[in-house]
Formats: structure tokens, sequence, C-alpha cells
């Protein structure tokens, strides 16, 4: 699965797998970022996408590349990186230093295989129509699904039948890769690009073969589908649009084998469009986000939607529920061999924000309410959990800065789970405003981007 593999059989129950329940404390270790103190509060985000069952976690951080000109001063952009998960640990950038361009490393597996993306940043010439060169332009090419893996990159080519635009999601310990990607569908008589349109793949590393994901109700460009999350029984999940029963083309999840790929079993959600699958264990359940019935969900910012949890075996959906019961958001993201999941309800309506859950036997918790309260932290997102209770995610991290003003900076977290009570008797009646680093202001933030971030994986 994208968030954690396991060495857990699938048969094997939540009982006698080693994955344990949640905790009910945590410490929280700072995962750090890319450069340093003298860049600008929105370059020093830090992110997190992937743990695997060593603890070592993937992402991406902001940081500085050179100009591919060569001459002009550096840019800055999301840089893939992976983390040691541990403290007083800086981040790795999964690509070279002289390499100009962006990306994110979106899965991980036990072996230490890292999959996601990466833009190239180049400088091309201008030309006009007789082909003379007249000038040049900084452009950042299509995005490109890479491997990454004992310090080297992988640019994946998948042949004609997609475009440049590829992203890899997940990887499972053999070595299986799923993803998404613009494929082409029709081409004119000059061969141009008539039509395309998103479509999952299954990519078989070890042997270079790639299996297209046709959506269930067709291959027209108007239908869509993905695979986001893979286990290591070759069980992998995403989303792909069905026809309903009045033959109206709407979004599912949907479970698949890589022995019969072509076959995408429906998964039930929570009677609504199923906006993202994000995650599978290694028992099949799913875990997503999905729009409450009469519902379009399309637009997340103001819909209502819910985490949903699906055993494919039985058929049973759970509804994670929501931190306050008006505000209708929540996001089921990761979910451990045990059944523990892990990700965001809205918790705040005017400034919106979010705080990062965690959710077992019929209750969801604030995972603030289970670090130190004067920690320093604002849990904004949990992304995901190992089956040693291990959480990672996205959050709000306050820092002093040069000026000496306390700011929360955007920051990628990790949380051990400890057997000490929690200090929760801080005094948080006075909030600072937004321009010293307001908690509202701050979990706002960096959970739309989280949420921006995620409306673009669908793309």
């Amino acid at each position: 699965m994208r968030m954690v593999k396991s060495t857990c059989a699938v048969l094997i129950s939540a009982l006698t797998c080693s994955a344990v329940s949640a905790a009910e404390y945590y410490d929280v270790i700072d995962l750090g970022r890319l450069g340093d103190d003298t860049l600008a509060l929105n370059q020093r985000a830090s992110y997190t996408f992937a743990l695997n069952a060593n603890g070592l976690v993937a992402g991406y951080s902001f940081g500085q590349y050179p100009h591919p000109d060569g001459e002009s001063d550096a840019l800055f952009g999301n840089r893939p990186v992976s983390y040691a998960g541990t403290a007083n640990t800086a981040p790795v950038s999964l690509l070279a230093d002289d390499y100009s361009g962006v990306g994110a490393a979106f899965g991980m597996n036990d072996t230490g295989m890292l999959v996601g993306e990466v833009r190239p940043h180049v400088q091309e010439d201008i030309t006009d129509d007789d082909g003379n060169v007249t000038g040049t332009r900084t452009v950042l090419k299509d995005t490109q699904a890479v491997i990454f893996q004992n310090g080297a990159t992988t640019f994946l080519e998948f042949g004609d039948d997609y475009t440049a635009f590829m992203r890899a999601f997940d990887v499972n310990n053999s070595g299986w890769m799923v993803g998404e990607g613009q494929r082409i569908l029709t081409r004119n008589d000059d061969n141009s690009i008539a039509t395309s349109g998103g479509r999952g793949f299954l990519y078989d590393i070890n042997n270079t073969t790639i299996t297209n994901l046709e959506p269930s109700s067709g291959t027209d460009g108007i239908n869509f589908s993905n695979a986001t999350t893979i286990n290591n029984a070759g069980f992998f999940a995403g989303v792909s649009t069905i026809l309903n029963a009045d033959n109206a083309s709407i979004r599912r999840g949907y479970i698949a084998s890589i022995n019969s790929p072509e076959t995408l079993t429906p998964v039930e959600a929570l009677g609504g469009y199923v906006h993202r699958v994000n995650d599978i264990n290694e028992s099949n359940v799913v875990v997503g986000i999905a729009a409450l019935e009469g519902e379009s969900g399309i637009n997340l910012q103001f819909s209502k939607y819910a985490g949903f949890i699906t055993d494919t075996a039985t058929g049973e959906v759970t509804n994670i529920g929501y931190l306050v019961d008006t505000l209708e958001q929540s996001n089921a993201i990761g979910i451990n061999d045990a059944g523990v999941v892990v990700g965001s309800a809205r918790l705040t309506s005017s400034p919106a924000s979010y705080a990062g859950v965690i959710y077992e036997n019929g209750q969801l918790g604030d995972l603030n309410k289970r670090i130190d309260c004067d920690a320093g932290w604002v849990i904004g997102e949990a992304k995901a959990i190992n089956n040693a209770g291990e959480i990672i995610g996205f959050g709000a991290f306050l820092q002093e800065q040069t000026d000496g003003r306390m700011l929360h900076e955007p920051r990628a977290y990790k949380l051990v789970p400890r057997t000490e009570p929690v200090n929760q008797s801080c005094n948080t009646t006075t909030t600072p405003d937004s321009g010293s680093g307001s908690l509202g202001w701050s979990a706002g933030l960096l959970l739309l981007l989280g949420f921006a971030r995620r409306r673009q994986n669908q793309k």
C-alpha cells in the first residue's frame, strides 16, 4: 500500500498481525526541511507522503536549485526528499544538487525504493516561422514518472501510448508500481494527438511492462481512471468512472489484482462521488474520501464529504465522522494492518482550519490532544501510519525567526508512540494574529495547500 508496507500475510487477522493499536500519547519529531532560516516563510515548507515499515519517510521539501541557463540566480521549488525519520536529521534531496527541476516522492517500499514525479526545468530556443533562433526561454516540462533508488533517478518511458504527463504513486516490495498519466486515445491523420484522457497504469519494474487501466464505463476522453495504492499481496486500488443506473458516468473507487488488472471491481463508499482512494492494507481494506450522498463532491471547498473505510471482502463501509458535527469534512488517508486509520478533519469554520486525526474502534480523535500542548506544533494532517504505530504528516511548527518573532512554519513531522501522559493543560485562550503565526490561520493555510495538492493529483 502507498503509505505503509507490511510483512503480515493477507489471511492473518489483525489480532495475530504484528500491527499495533493506536497509541494514546505521542512524541513529535521535526523532520526538518531543505534550506536555512534566510529563506522566506513560504520557501521553508516540507511535506510527507510515504512511510515504510522501517520508519523511513518520503515526500518533498522546498529548496533551491540551479537555473537551467547556468548563470541566473537559483530558483526555488519542491524537491523530492527522503527523511531518516529521526530527530535532528535533515532531509536528503533525491535529485542531484546540479539538477534543475522540481518533484515529489509519493510512494516507498520496505527496500528503500521510492517512486514519484519530476518536472525538468530546461532552457529552450525560441524560433521564428523560418526556423531561425530568436532567443531562449525557461520552461518547466511535463511531469515524468520516476524511480529513486541507491542515489540514482530513473525516468520511466512508457512508449507512444502516453504523453509526457505521468506520475507514480506507489510501489510494493515485489516491484509493482501504480500511477496515472495522460493516455493518447486517438490521433489525427498527421499523427498529432486528437484526444487524450487520464488513465491509471500498473507497471512491472522488473520486466518493464505497463498495463493500461481503462475506466469501467468506456474509453472516451470524458472518462477517467487512476491507480493510487498497492499492497504486497498484489492488490491495488484507485478511482474509475462507471455507469450508474441512469446510464450516467460517475466516479467510484475500485480494487483489482495484478493477476487480472483488467477487472476493476467497484468499491462501495458513502453513496456519492468518490474523490480519491488513498490507501489499502494487507487485508484489502481501503480508505479514502467521498462526497456524502446527494453531494457532487467535485469541489471539496464547498461540498460535504467524509473519510470512508471499506472492507472489500465484506462490503462493509464506515464513515469516520467529524471532529465537529456541523463541519462535515473529513478524509481517511492512511491505514495499517490493525485497521487504525489516520487523516484529517475540519476543526473551525472561519477561518477554515483542519486537524490531523486518528480513527480506531469507532472513535475519531484529534492528534493535537495526544501530544504535549507546549510542543510548539499544530498537527494539521496525518498521512500514514505503519504497523509500529508511527504516524507521519504535515503541520505547523512554532519557530523563532531571525528577527525574534515566533511564527509557525509549514513542516513535516513524525509521531512516535510513548507511554507517559502528555501535557494538555496549556492556556490556549489567547491566539496571536495571523502576522504573528495564528494557529487557526497557519493550520488552515497548510491544510488547504494539502487538499489542493490532492486535487492536483486527480487531474
